[in-house]
């Protein structure tokens, strides 16, 4: 038995210091603490291992012996070294230094294990009593995936490193070191470091106390080791690279070998790359005293740096990034020597591998591949699962449980890869799939990759790989039903990265690290899922390529213009670009699509939206939010597109068809201190403070904590909240279009505390469980969001959800409602961040338990201050709201008015909606006389537009409610 223990790969790790990276693993001496060495020159008939340095010797238990040549001999049966207890127990850093000759590699068998096992001491090892271990410091040469294995655990967790195993019958030279302060370590064999990990945590201090302590035996019920140890050293300070190949170089005889002086470093990495590729550094060291050169890149002090940062930078986690095709010189610095090596960046190669155009006639089984000779065969064919001898294959799904089969060997060559599917879903059941390569057991899938037009975990496209654990890239939604669409898929291995494509557009990407090519690839369908229980695929498949090379966004784009029938290996020349949308936006809706296409000589009606740069000549009118058009405020406004250096442009007019919203109700915590009300300065409808809630003059403060409701559904004497009347229309009589805005500043702590909450309870008037009511809380208990709710308990919910409020920090969030248009919105701090539709009325919702601070559940009360509160006649614009909160809640801001000189005139323009605001003007601020400015504005893109001439003297203008 072994503890379960996860499969890592080796990366560098780094901490980022001023401008250069450097691997900091901490400031070592030159030389770790030797503190134990056993030798074992002792006599044949000795049973004693001694330490001549630390003192710490050791016994020889049957099946361990001298055979009289300087090593100890383990028979794999028993034999094994018993040390005293807690040898290392002190130590944080530590190095363990070995030469030895295996004579098997049994699995789990230790080459030492310093530890504790649930049966005492002197317990562990095949055969023996005592169970499984407890805590552990160890190395084996072959672990259950047969690899040479460093572990330490103890009670707070458990640190693995991995490396290659060391051959049977060959002398090797074994050093495991922790560097307790870098968090690092390192395996190495015969001077060479095989491993290295870069969050290594544990430490023998954190193991504790050991009492078995041994060479040969586990603590685990484990084989015991079958070889000759030569030399055994423990030091309690990492060993660097260097120093390990001096110790190598110099042999097992002699301590403390000097490498001599640092003759000059060089990189060992190639100099050419791919686009997009993860470059880890490799840097090689000379040295006087030393025959090989040593591996530094790892060393203490080691920095790199790259003189072009726009193609390769360094990044965080220990590598160099090609990020833009051409040239750039990576450089490595250590003590006094320098290295440089020029990398050019070239783009990846595109190589279509396998094609599938399923181009036979109905009744053939035959699918061809017509580049990689990978043919197919329809299983399970029928009237409604065929070829279609007009190139589409149909399949219908269960009805028939047919699919292709395609032979082994299509992700073997793959690292980088590309999938492109032409395909019409015909929808139904989850967890179809349209492609799955991989192997499985016969009823569930073991390794693969597969792209599932609806999954059935949240809905949405999705590709993905599983190997030891899965992890996907999903798209923003299901994929479209009967229509034709193209589904691509780019994985570039080398830069760990994959990205869904629909139509040529970018839908979904996200970091994937798992290789294709190491899948065994021995069940791969179209069609079909690796798992028994899921649903066949329902749908027609017009074209399947799949090529060796990531795709770029360019060629994914043009692939899908060009259609299934052509392929284009370039586009040819860019002759223009042209920006599709809507023309006219509705102020209060969500706004609408953009679209940028591109015309190649090759190919036109190229998707490049994500690829170009769009912008919005006035953004008070409109804003460009991930390729959509979002209003803010009526008039008009040319959106831009530039790609490849040709532009286009369109004009957008945004209407606004409400009248300018005016306030319904506003509480603004001005009452004195001591008040039991608090005043609707505009609707009339006053709050009562209940408990523990007070006002300061400028604030409603509730109580910080803010307890739950007792157990009887009532506040307790320690809570604070403030009661609505009810039955007075505060909910109920709200106009079509209304809004909620609320200043607050929370106070933190636990989840669920509700800001307001408008409705009825399920038990009127306590808080034992929610009926109907629409509420807003800061921190939700269920993702952690700003949640706003309309639930109308249980037939109806529409939740919004966005980032949660900062605790301790003045909040703006309003929540819109429009019957109109049947939409909400949650904004937060001036910006949208939900929507959903929603059909409701005001007029559905009872308002007899109208509160602030308290909910209609038994949750936590709101605990804070609330500094403004408004209701208003009208469902806010984005641009309202940023204002509203540029404005902050001191200030009712009203409609904007722009002044533009031209010449001997200057234009004035406002929101033509404003239709209760006059146009006022005054030669003076500090002693102002306001008066009406003549003239009749004409309307022009919603705005009122009216020109005057340029006063001789300052001149001030406004607009008056």
């Amino acid at each position: 038995m072994n503890p379960k223990y996860s499969m890592k790969k080796f990366p560098l790790s780094v901490l980022k210091f001023g401008g250069l990276m450097s691997l900091l693993l901490t400031s070592l001496s030159a030389n770790a603490a030797l503190t134990h060495r056993y030798s074992f020159n002792d006599s044949v008939s000795s049973t004693n291992a001694v330490d001549s340095v630390g003192g710490a010797t050791g016994n020889l238990y049957p099946g361990a012996s001298y055979p009289g040549d300087g090593t100890v001999q383990l028979d794999g049966n028993s034999g094994y070294v018993y040390l005293p207890n807690d040898i290392i127990s002190n130590y944080t850093s530590f190095a363990f230094e070995v030469w030895t000759t295996p004579a098997a590699n049994a699995t789990w068998a230790r080459l030492f294990d310093f530890g504790i096992n649930q049966g005492g001491p002197g317990t562990g090892g095949a055969g023996g009593t005592g169970g499984n271990g407890v805590s552990w410091t160890y190395v084996c040469f072959a672990d259950g995936a047969g690899l040479y294995h460093g572990d330490l655990n103890s009670a707070t967790g458990e640190s693995i490193i991995l490396g290659p195993s060391p051959a049977v019958g060959v002398l090797h030279h074994i050093v495991f070191t922790e560097d307790a302060a870098a968090h690092t370590a390192a395996l190495f064999d015969n001077g060479v470091q095989v491993s290295f990990e870069a969050n290594f945590t544990i430490t023998p201090q954190a193991v504790g106390h050991t009492f078995n302590d041994y060479i040969g035996r586990s603590q685990w019920p484990d084989p015991y080791y079958n070889g000759s140890i030569d030399e055994f050293r423990i030091y309690n300070n990492a060993q660097t690279p260097v120093q390990v190949e001096a110790d190598y170089e110099s042999g097992s005889s002699i301590t403390n070998a000097s490498p001599g002086s640092l003759a000059g470093i060089q990189f060992g990495s190639s100099g050419n790359t791919l686009l997009g590729a993860i470059i880890s550094p490799s840097v090689v060291a000379t040295y006087s005293g030393l025959t090989n050169k040593v591996n530094i890149t790892t060393i203490p002090g080691i920095t790199y740096s790259s003189d072009n940062t726009n193609i390769i930078s360094f990044g965080a986690d220990g590598n160099f990034h090609a990020t833009a095709l051409g040239a750039a010189t990576l450089h490595a610095t250590y003590q006094s020597q320098s290295a440089a090596l020029t990398v050019t960046v070239n783009p990846q190669p595109l190589v279509l591998q396998h094609r599938y155009s399923f181009d036979g006639q109905p009744g053939d089984t035959d699918i061809p591949d017509s580049v990689g000779g990978l043919d197919g065969t329809l299983v399970n064919g029928s009237s409604t699962s065929t070829l279609t001898g007009t190139g589409q294959l149909t399949l219908d799904g269960n009805a028939s449980s047919a699919y292709v089969s395609l032979p082994s060997g299509i992700l073997p060559t793959l690292t980088n890869a590309t999938f492109e599917v032409w395909v019409n879903f015909s929808g139904g059941p989850v967890w179809q799939e349209l492609y799955s390569f991989g192997t499985n057991n016969g009823s569930a899938g073991i390794d693969y990759t597969a792209l599932i037009p609806h999954n059935g975990a949240n809905g949405k496209l999705r590709w993905g790989i599983n190997e030891g654990g899965e992890v996907d890239i999903d798209g923003p939604s299901e994929l479209a039903t009967n229509t034709e669409v193209c589904v691509t898929v780019s994985y570039n291995f080398a830069g760990q990265t994959a990205s869904i494509y629909v139509n040529g557009r970018k839908v979904g990407s996200g970091a994937e690290s798992k290789a294709l090519y190491t899948i065994p690839d021995v069940d791969n369908y179209f069609g079909r899922s690796q798992f028994s229980s899921d649903p066949y695929f329902q749908g027609s498949i017009d074209e399947i390529r799949i090529y060796s090379g990531a795709a770029s966004d360019l060629q994914v784009a043009v692939d899908s213009a060009a259609g299934p029938s052509n392929i284009v290996a370039s586009p040819g020349a860019l002759g223009s670009v042209t920006v599709s949308g809507p023309s006219s936006v509705d102020a209060h809706g969500l706004g609408s699509s953009v679209f940028v296409t591109a015309n190649f000589a090759n190919v036109s009606n190229v998707d490049v939206t994500t690829q170009a740069t769009i912008t919005c000549s006035d953004s008070s009118v409109a804003t460009i939010v991930n390729g959509n058009v979002v209003p803010q405020n009526a008039g008009a406004a040319t959106i831009t597109a530039s790609y490849g250096g040709v532009t286009g442009v369109l004009p957008v007019t945004v209407v606004d068809a409400n009248s300018w919203p005016s306030l319904l109700h506003h509480y603004a915590f001005h009452d004195p201190a001591g008040s039991s009300t608090i005043a609707d300065s505009v609707g009339n409808i006053n709050g009562t403070l209940e408990g523990q809630a007070s006002l300061n003059g400028t604030q409603l403060v509730m109580p910080t904590p803010n307890p739950v409701s007792a157990p009887n559904g009532m506040p307790t004497a320690n809570s604070g909240w403030v009661m609505f009347p009810s039955n007075e229309g505060l909910v109920t009589t709200l106009p079509n279009e209304a809004s909620f805005e609320i200043w607050v500043i929370w106070s933190g702590g636990p989840v669920w505390q509700e800001m307001f909450d408008f409705g009825q309870g399920g038990t009127p008037g306590f808080s034992l469980g929610g009926g109907q009511y629409i509420m807003i809380c800061p921190y939700d208990g269920a993702n952690g969001l700003l949640r706003a709710e309309w639930d109308q308990n249980p037939a109806y919910d529409v939740t919004l959800q966005g980032p949660a409020l900062q605790a301790g920090v003045l909040s703006q969030v309003i929540y819109t409602h429009d019957q109109d248009r049947q939409l909400d919105k949650l904004y937060r701090n001036g910006v949208l961040v939900a929507s959903a539709p929603n059909t409701a009325l005001w007029s559905a919702f009872p308002d007899t338990d109208n509160w602030m601070a308290r909910d209609e559940w038994q949750d936590p009360m709101f605990q804070g201050a609330y500094s403004d509160f408004r209701i208003w006649n009208g469902a806010l614009t984005s641009g309202q709201v940023a204002n509203l909160y540029t404005s902050g809640p001191g200030t009712v801001a009203g409609p904007s008015l722009q002044i533009s000189p031209s010449g001997s005139h200057i234009t004035l323009t406002w929101p033509a909606n404003a239709s209760g605001f006059t146009l006022q003007s005054s030669a003076s601020l500090s002693s102002p006389n306001w008066t009406a400015v003549g003239g009749t504005p004409t309307v022009v893109n919603g705005l009122n537009v009216l020109t005057v001439p340029l006063s001789p003297i300052d001149t001030f203008y406004r607009l008056k409610d």
